[in-house]
């Protein structure tokens, strides 16, 4: 990916994170325009891109569409992200722990509340 000038990628992944975010949740009565394979594809994928990604201009644009995936399938539609950070956590590799901190920050953010405490315990799976 070092082979892509910078002004391409950064291009790239800002086009990746205004689809993701306009298009991710299914709205009622609409088309569904992110296809079931490629959301697989990016869940499986966007939390080692953000890893292995360099340039923190193009990290906080993936940590951006991490965000909207996690608003729009975490927990339900997306039960392998926790597996996925811990095991991130788990590692001897600092850029995985860090990886994995930003990605348990973002998923779990919005559940700062007494409510989403009481329900942790069901998503403690690992």
């Amino acid at each position: 990916m070092d082979q892509v000038d910078l002004a391409t990628r950064q291009a790239a992944i800002l086009r990746l994170k205004n689809i993701i975010q306009g298009y991710w949740t299914i709205r009622e009565g609409k088309a569904n325009r992110i296809s079931l394979q490629d959301r697989k594809i990016i869940k499986e994928n966007l939390i080692e891109a953000f890893i292995f990604q360099k340039k923190e201009i193009i990290r906080v644009q993936l940590l951006q569409c991490l965000a909207a995936v996690t608003k729009g399938d975490f927990p339900q539609q997306w039960p392998e992200l926790v597996p996925c950070i811990v095991k991130n956590l788990r590692s001897s590799d600092t850029s995985r722990v860090y990886g994995g901190l930003c990605a348990l920050r973002i998923a779990f953010k919005r559940f700062q509340s007494e409510t989403f405490a009481l329900l942790l315990p069901r998503y403690m799976f690992f």
